[in-house]
């Protein structure tokens, strides 16, 4: 169901965030955010304990997430 959610908003024509970010262990909140709107697409780790995320969402969404 996701995947049809995502490929309507791209075919509607809605601004999409396709970018990979680093996130430090303190934004531990954004990162279950993200995880909550079932933005991401996968998931590393960093050398200093962060997270590496391919997040995928609208853009709309994002701003407001991230502020």
């Amino acid at each position: 169901m996701d995947l049809l959610i995502d490929a309507l908003r791209e075919r509607l024509g809605e601004d999409m965030f396709d970018e990979e970010v680093e996130l430090t262990p303190a934004q531990g909140k954004l990162r279950a955010a993200l995880y909550s709107h079932n933005a991401v697409v996968s998931e590393s780790f960093t050398d200093t304990g962060g997270y590496r995320l391919k997040v995928r969402m609208p853009l709309k969404d994002w701003e407001r997430l991230k502020s």
